[in-house]
C-alpha cells in the first residue's frame, strides 16, 4: 500500500454502513484520489457509487465504473468524466478501487 494513498483514505474516507470500512469519498475527494493514484503510478481498477437515502447509503452496482474495457490511454480521462456525471449528487459517496 502506498503511504500517501493510505493517509488520504484515512483522513477523508467515510463508511457507507455499520460493517463497512471508512473508504468511501465525497465526489471532490474521489477526484483528488484519482489524481493522487495517477501521480503515484498506481492502477485505477474501478469506482462504485453509493447513493444517499434517508435510511443510509445504497450501492448502485449498475452504474459502477471499471477499467476492464478501456484503452490504457483513456483510463484517467474517463474516470474524471465518470465523476462529473450528472446523475451523481453531492450527497453520494464513491468507493475508488485501485491496486
Amino acid at each position: 500500500m502506498n503511504t500517501k494513498v493510505e493517509k488520504f483514505i484515512r483522513d477523508h474516507g467515510r463508511p457507507v454502513g455499520v460493517d463497512f470500512p471508512a473508504n468511501a469519498l465525497s465526489l471532490p475527494k474521489a477526484r483528488e484520489l484519482v489524481f493522487l493514484l495517477r501521480e503515484e503510478g498506481m492502477n485505477l481498477v474501478g469506482m462504485e457509487p453509493w447513493h444517499s437515502f434517508a435510511t443510509g447509503y445504497e450501492v448502485d452496482g449498475a452504474k459502477s465504473w471499471y477499467v476492464d474495457d478501456l484503452a490504457a490511454s483513456r483510463v484517467w480521462e474517463d474516470a474524471i468524466e465518470y465523476l462529473d456525471s450528472k446523475w451523481l449528487s453531492d450527497n453520494d459517496l464513491i468507493v475508488v478501487e485501485y491496486d
